[in-house]
């Protein structure tokens, strides 16, 4: 079954969908929250740099897919 992105979002801004929920949805859907690649910008500092990275997976790349469901800590 395919949804297009007019349903998907027309949902998630139901009124029974809290502001705050919308606002991490629409934030994580935009790569917007500083994890995984966005730490590597150039001018960041090498140790801003290797936030990038999982401390509990050991050299995993975060994302919001992992920290949300594959990350244990």
């Amino acid at each position: 079954m395919h949804v297009d992105d007019r349903q998907v979002w027309k949902v998630i801004r139901h009124k029974d969908i809290q502001q705050n929920i919308w606002n991490f949805l629409w934030m994580a859907s935009h790569d917007a929250y500083m994890v995984g690649l966005n730490w590597n910008r150039p001018g960041f500092l090498l140790e801003m740099q290797m936030r990038r990275f999982c401390t509990a997976c050991k050299g995993q790349e975060e994302s919001i897919e992992h920290i949300m469901g594959q990350c244990s800590a």
